[in-house]
Parts: C-alpha cells; sequence; structure tokens
C-alpha cells in the first residue's frame, strides 16, 4: 500500500518541479543568445582598435597613397597617444622622406607635360620667332610723333617706364643664354643622369627586400612607404630626362631661337630708350628756353618799374639762363657716360 501511494505521488512531484524546469531553460538560452553579440562586440572592438593602431597606413598600398593621404597620416601619427617618442620619430621621418617625394613627382610630371607641350609646339614657335625678328626697329621720327601726343608731365614718366622694360629684357636675355648654355641640359649629363636614377632603382628594390629586423610594424610600414614613393618619384625623373634626351635637338632650336628673340628685344628697347631720351631732353632744353624768354619779356614790359624790381626781374632772367645751362650740359653728360 505505501508503494501504491508513492507511486501515487509522482505525478504529483512532477507537476511541481516542471515550472522550474522551464525557468531553467529559459535562463539558459537567454545566456546563449546575449552571450553571442557580446562576442562580437569584442571581436570588432578589437578589430577597430587594430585599424587605429595602424594609423591609417594599412588603408591601401604603401605605393598607391596620395600625398593628401600621406599628410593625413603624418597628422595622425603626430596626434597619436600610444606611440614612444622614438618611434614616432622614426614613422614621421619616413613620412616626411615619403611626402618629399610625392610632392616632387608632381613637380617632374608637371616639367615632363611642359617639354611635351615645347616640342609640340616648336615649329610653330620657331616660325613666329622668325617673324619677329624680320620686324623692323623703330625709327626716331616714330618717337617724336608718339612723344607729340603725351602730355608734358608725362613724358617722364614714360621714359622711366621704357628704361625698366629695357631692363627687364635684358634680363630675359640673361635667362635665355643660360638656359642654352646649361652643362646639365647636354645629351652627355642627361645620359649620366638616367644611369644613376636607374642605378638608385636597384638600390631601392634591395632596401625593400632588406627588412629590419624587429622593427615595430608601424615602422615597418611607413619605411616601405618611403621607398615605394621614391621609386615613383625615379620613375618620373627617367621619364623627364629620357624625354629632354630625345628631343635634345628640337628643344635646342627652341632655346636657340627664344634667346636670338631676347637679343632682338634689348636691341629694340635700347632704340626706343635712346631716341625716347634725346626726345625728352629736347622738350627739356625747350621748356627752360621758353622760361626765359618769357622772363625777359615780363622785365621788358615792366621797364617803367622802380628799380627794385627791375633787379628782381633781373635775378630771375639770370636764373632762367643758369637752368637754361644745366639743362643743356644734362645731354653732355650723358653722352659722355654712354661712351
Amino acid at each position: 500500500m505505501d508503494a501504491h501511494h508513492r507511486k501515487a505521488k509522482r505525478p504529483g512531484m512532477n507537476e511541481t518541479v516542471k515550472p522550474y524546469l522551464k525557468i531553467a531553460v529559459a535562463i539558459l538560452a537567454f545566456m546563449v543568445v546575449t552571450a553571442v553579440p557580446e562576442k562580437s562586440i569584442s571581436q570588432t572592438q578589437n578589430q577597430t582598435s587594430a585599424g587605429a593602431g595602424d594609423l591609417g597606413m594599412e588603408a591601401e598600398a604603401p605605393g598607391n597613397i596620395s600625398l593628401d593621404n600621406l599628410k593625413k597620416i603624418r597628422a595622425a601619427v603626430e596626434n597619436a597617444g600610444d606611440l614612444t617618442e622614438d618611434l614616432k620619430k622614426g614613422v614621421l621621418s619616413y613620412l616626411d622622406r615619403a611626402i618629399f617625394f610625392r610632392e616632387t613627382e608632381a613637380q617632374l610630371r608637371k616639367q615632363a607635360e611642359d617639354i611635351n607641350q615645347r616640342i609640340k609646339a616648336a615649329p610653330e614657335r620657331i616660325k613666329a620667332i622668325e617673324a619677329e625678328l624680320d620686324r623692323p626697329l623703330p625709327a626716331p621720327e616714330d618717337v617724336i610723333a608718339v612723344a607729340a601726343k603725351i602730355p608734358p608731365d608725362q613724358l617722364e614718366q614714360h621714359l622711366k617706364n621704357l628704361e625698366a622694360e629695357l631692363s627687364e629684357a635684358a634680363n630675359d636675355l640673361e635667362k635665355w643664354t643660360e638656359q642654352l648654355n646649361d652643362p646639365k641640359d647636354q645629351p652627355a649629363k642627361l645620359q649620366q643622369e638616367i644611369g644613376n636614377a636607374k642605378q638608385r632603382l636597384l638600390d631601392i628594390a634591395d632596401e625593400r627586400d632588406a627588412v629590419p629586423a624587429r622593427d615595430d610594424r608601424r615602422l615597418t610600414r611607413a619605411r616601405q612607404i618611403a621607398l615605394l614613393s621614391e621609386q615613383s618619384k625615379i620613375e618620373a625623373e627617367i621619364n623627364t630626362l629620357e624625354d629632354r634626351l630625345t628631343d635634345f635637338e628640337t628643344l635646342a632650336s627652341v632655346l636657340s631661337a627664344e634667346r636670338d628673340l631676347a637679343v632682338r628685344a634689348v636691341d629694340r628697347q635700347e632704340v626706343l630708350v635712346k631716341s625716347w631720351q634725346t626726345e625728352v631732353q629736347r622738350i627739356r632744353e625747350l621748356a627752360a628756353k621758353e622760361e626765359r624768354v618769357i622772363a625777359e619779356q615780363a622785365k621788358e614790359i615792366a621797364v617803367d618799374l622802380p628799380p627794385v624790381i627791375q633787379k628782381q626781374f633781373d635775378a630771375s632772367i639770370e636764373l632762367r639762363k643758369m637752368l637754361e645751362k644745366i639743362t643743356a650740359d644734362e645731354a653732355t653728360v650723358a653722352d659722355r657716360l654712354e661712351l
């Protein structure tokens, strides 16, 4: 009977335990569900932390980082608080080199483009220069005609402008002469520079293979960026040098024509300045003479005035004569200085 009684109790006990089992299962399920996102979040945080540690240097291939991005990476390294002083100094040194090489590369590519444009435009440019060289120099009569149309108080300034233009023309002539005679643009020198640049490319390849042991990965990455930036710069340099060597004769012909044009411009400006100096001097002397004549006429009109006033007129006439003589002497002095 006791056994029967115990068997009759089991269903009741099962009914009592079931709610607790359900609660336990629910708690376990909740723990499993919440544990998975926590793991995902932790992984994401670790990945983000790893990306931040690279300071942006792993975002793209080291040889393809643009100048703007290099500057952004440098700013990130500069502001990084988790780098030792020595590590930061080393990384910044490599990045500064990379930035310099990128800037130089841009300049070289611009030079190459300018050379190509000059080669294309060379025939027309030489033709235009030859036409300008055939143009006659200005005649003194032309200067007199132009001076007559300029107000007297503006003649001196016009002459100063012409003298300034002569100085600029002389500077241009010096520039073209230096370019034409520059030894670094001669074929032998260009070939030597090309050889040196190609040797540097080989050296860079060896340096890239020889990665220093125990270097911080960020320092290694910065070093790789600097070497590849230098490699890209040297490749642009070789292209520019080879263009200059291939088209040496054409470029030399254009430079020679530009130098001849500069010589002609100096000659033209010297003629203009000399003619204007002569004309302005003539007008100065004429004005001084007119002032003296006017003073003498004024004295004749004032013949009946008191002697004191007569003396003032005499002094005025003497001053006008002195001015007339000084103005005339200026031309003589100027002519002697030119000899």
